[in-house]
């Protein structure tokens, strides 16, 4: 699928980026603003142009490649505006930057690049919910969260790379999962 047939599609249902917004905990966006961009009230910001962004899109190809190289025993692949859905959720979908394979097991690969006061110790909070999405749309066994991090302090470049097994956070993808079903359809309802 081309870019803006994929832009379309993934306004239908609900994304990886919108699952902080929905339970309100994301910096970019709460859950009024994009309840009233899913109905239609408002426009989402064109946040193209912005420079971090640009540098973000640019970078996650060669990002991905490194990855590949640091990570031999792995298979990675990314498919362009490929949108991943599934049965049980059909509120949601998922665009990956990347499907690992470890042997049996498949995961997820997200690519983040970000200007940051100190190193990430831990994954943020918005960053977890979307992998959380991405391992509820797929049921994939992990996530791997790999971020290239400008510390603005310290003038560095550090990369950085987070493991997340869906096992561990079953309670949570089932929360989330409610929470954007109750979501999705209160965005049904408002259309009609």
């Amino acid at each position: 699928m081309d870019k803006e047939t994929w832009l379309k599609q993934r306004n239908k249902t609900i994304g990886g980026s919108d699952a902080a917004a929905i339970l309100n905990d994301s910096p970019f966006l709460n859950r009024k603003r994009l309840f009233e961009i899913k109905t239609g009230q408002k426009e989402a910001e064109d946040i193209s142009n912005k420079r971090r962004v640009k540098f973000g899109i640019e970078a996650e190809e060669p990002l991905r490649e490194l990855f590949k190289l640091e990570h031999p025993e792995l298979e990675v692949e990314h498919k362009d505006y490929e949108i991943v859905t599934n049965y049980k959720y059909k509120f949601a979908h998922a665009t990956l930057d990347g499907a690992v394979k470890y042997g049996k097991k498949k995961g997820i690969l997200e690519i983040k690049t970000d200007e940051v006061e100190t190193e990430w110790l831990t994954i943020p909070k918005c960053y977890l919910w979307q992998l959380l999405h991405y391992l509820m749309v797929t049921e994939f066994d992990f996530a791997i969260l790999y971020a290239r991090l400008k510390l603005i302090n310290d003038n560095k470049v550090v990369l950085k790379e987070f493991k997340v097994n869906r096992l561990d956070y079953l309670d949570k993808i089932n929360y989330l999962a409610t929470a954007e079903e109750e979501f999705y359809n209160e965005v049904v309802n408002y259309s009609k």
